[in-house]
């Protein structure tokens, strides 16, 4: 049921993809587990086989209430350092937070010395050399998000802790790109609605139905 045709291109309608594969849903279980073809009930009542248009949707409403997601699979191994780089990244981004404070005011003992020190602004890199020139009470807010991104880049003590939250949040993108996933299929908690489709037209949604097989089968206890 899960192996079904799927389409994520951009500019797609992804609601047509999803009527598409739980028709081809229909069709498999039809032709798996009963032993003959619904297809042609989509669009109208089945000239051979004595399937109307509502039994196909009733039976297609069975199928169309479950969602497609994809369930991680970890390994032994991938389930144990998981939870442990989380704990140590929450920490890193716990401690980085704490420096906050003191870094923006080293920030500001930092332009003081500028002040004074024109030798010093000579040696900052072009674009920041410009902006710290400016007096702060004329900086606009970009620009002092600038200086202040430069100066944490700078100093020696906030700097490695944002080298090691950044470390931390690849190895843990790296690791969870190298989990297998499964693929699922779910039961929505809210039902989807299912109308009959005129002439087989996702787009022209007919009278309302209930989940049910065909009338030629016994009856699902619910």
């Amino acid at each position: 049921h899960r192996n079904t045709l799927r389409n994520d291109e951009g500019g797609t309608d992804q609601e047509q993809f999803r009527v598409e594969a739980v028709a081809d849903r229909v069709s498999t279980t039809a032709t798996v587990f009963l032993g003959f073809t619904m297809g042609c009930a989509r669009c109208h009542d089945h000239k051979y086989d004595p399937i109307s248009q509502r039994e196909y949707y009733e039976f297609f409403a069975l199928f169309n209430n479950a969602d497609e997601p994809a369930i991680e699979v970890p390994t032994g191994q991938q389930a144990k350092e998981l939870p442990l780089l989380s704990t140590e990244l929450a920490a890193a981004e716990k401690l980085l937070a704490e420096n906050e404070n003191a870094v923006t005011q080293r920030q500001a003992i930092w332009e003081r010395d500028l002040a004074s020190r024109p030798e010093k602004v000579r040696s900052l890199p072009e674009a920041v050399r410009k902006l710290v020139s400016k007096p702060e009470a004329v900086r606009t807010d970009d620009e002092k998000k600038a200086i202040a991104a430069y100066y944490r880049s700078i100093d020696k003590d906030y700097a490695p802790l944002v080298e090691r939250v950044a470390d931390l949040k690849k190895r843990q993108e790296q690791l969870k790109g190298s989990i297998t996933t499964s693929l699922v299929m779910a039961e929505r908690k809210d039902a989807r609605e299912t109308r009959i489709h005129i002439r087989g037209d996702f787009l022209r949604p007919g009278a309302k139905v209930e989940g049910a097989v065909p009338a030629v089968l016994p009856r699902l206890e619910v």
